[in-house]
Formats: C-alpha cells, structure tokens, sequence
C-alpha cells in the first residue's frame, strides 16, 4: 500500500506529496520517488506497483509532456485502462491560465476529477485500503493547521496505522502557492 496526496485550497495553495515505501519480493526501501514532475508545476503521482507507474511514465507520459495539460488529462484518461492490478495515478498542477488542477484515476477506471474554486478545499487521496479513514484524519487537521502541516500529518498517521507496514513515515513533498496577484510561486 501506498499513500499520494494532493490539496488544494482556495486556488491560492497546492500540495502533493507521497510516502516513500516501495517494497520488492520482501526487500522494504524508504527511498522511492511516488511524485515525479512531469514538467515544472505539473506532477504525476502514483500508488500500487511501482513498475507499472513508472514505466506509464516513462514510455507514455514523458514524451508528451509539452502538450498543454488538458491534453496530457485527455491523453491519460483514454490510456490509462482499468486492470487487476492496484494501481492509482494523480496529475496535478497548475495549468497554462496559472489555475490549479487535479485528476485522479484508479486501477478500476474510477475518476476523480473535482472543480477547483477560489472557495473550495480539493482533496485527492489515493491509498490501497482505508482512503476514507485518511480522509477524515485530514480534514480534521485542516482545522487546526496549515494545509502543508496537515498533508504532513496524515502521512505519519497513515504510516503509524497502516497494519500491513507499507506506508513509510518518510514523503516527497511538492508545493506551490498563488499571490494575490495570481503569480505562482
């Protein structure tokens, strides 16, 4: 099991970030990259077998990587199939108007593609088992800290309950904020 997630607040804060776990014939790492950036402020997030999302990435995502990002949406949608094995993908960023975006697929075909506002909390987590229990341990947190903090939190809890020790305490983190002018930074 893994954990990827991505908040979005307001437009204003985006954060992705993921555990580090990876785990191959019983041989456990701390140290594998579940986010990587497509492109700058563009980020494919992945959970399930690693193998699969990195080559997807690699042979599939990369080499499109200057089409705009509807189109890397469209592309990945159409090619991403349903399959057995447990795999979720997130692309999220910020597009070409400078707004925030994520997408989200599961191994099962299931699409989570919410509208980001200028008055919404977005929220995308993607994990083997218990997604709703990490869900609610975040939006908890939100209440009393920082959307960064609260990312950061949910991970170490995750970590702290998952049975099968698959989720690790040590994430990447990604994170881009809007100014009152619009700028990314």
């Amino acid at each position: 099991m893994s954990i990827v997630i991505c908040a979005i607040k307001n437009n204003s804060e985006f954060v992705i970030a993921a555990d580090k776990r990876a785990i191959n014939n019983g041989d456990i790492r701390d140290n594998h990259n579940k986010i990587l950036e497509l492109r700058p402020g563009i980020f494919y997030g992945m959970t399930g077998l690693a193998q699969i999302g990195q080559q997807f990435f690699d042979l599939m995502l990369k080499p499109r990587a200057h089409l705009n990002s509807k189109d890397i949406l469209s592309f990945v949608d159409s090619e991403f199939k349903p399959m057995s094995k447990q795999l979720t993908m997130t692309l999220a960023g910020r597009d070409e108007e400078g707004d925030f975006f994520l997408w989200q697929k599961n191994h099962e075909g299931i699409i989570n593609y919410p509208q980001v506002r200028d008055d919404l909390l977005v929220l995308s987590i993607a994990s083997n088992e218990n997604t709703h229990i990490w869900e609610n341990y975040f939006l908890m947190q939100c209440q009393f800290v920082q959307l960064e903090e609260a990312v950061i939190l949910t991970i170490r809890y995750a970590a702290e309950n998952d049975k099968d020790r698959t989720i690790s305490q040590e994430y990447d983190l990604f994170r881009m904020s809007r100014a009152a002018g619009g700028d990314v930074l």
